[in-house]
């Protein structure tokens, strides 16, 4: 899908900016005009915005990321859920880690737990500067 105007014309740093000013229902409504966007690695350590929506407990964020995933097919549900950050983690890796179990019905969700019943990675940090915790709107 082509941007159609100046607008939409957006790098992976004016995604991770809009996190960073914890504007999520403008990278909702930028996430429904460019699919794509959910693949991009937007922070130094390669995380995508799932990523961090993960670890930052953004639930309804993550829950509405997926929906809109799924519409493109298991196929880009299963390449978003693995796609690895520099700390070799996924979003799998870091819901599991934060006791979160977001994807449960994915076609391709696997458990992270070893053996003891404990997620086996522990790494759920992402990039140094974390998203305030508070949504606000653009002015």
């Amino acid at each position: 899908m082509l941007p159609t105007t100046l607008e939409d014309l957006l790098t992976p740093r004016d995604l991770f900016q809009n996190v960073m000013k914890n504007y999520w229902n403008k990278i909702l409504a930028i996430c429904k005009k460019q699919p794509e966007s959910d693949k991009e690695k937007i922070t130094r350590t390669s995380d995508t915005l799932l990523n961090l929506a993960v670890a930052d407990g953004k639930n309804e964020i993550v829950q509405q990321l997926v929906k809109l995933i799924k519409k493109l097919g298991n196929d880009a549900i299963r390449k978003a859920l693995g796609i690895v950050n520099e700390r070799k983690n996924t979003p799998l890796h870091l819901a599991a880690s934060m006791g979160n179990e977001y994807f449960e019905h994915s076609p391709d969700h696997k458990s992270s737990k070893g053996q003891s019943g404990h997620p086996t990675h522990r790494h759920h940090q992402t990039d140094s500067t974390r998203a305030p915790t508070q949504e606000t709107t653009p002015s």
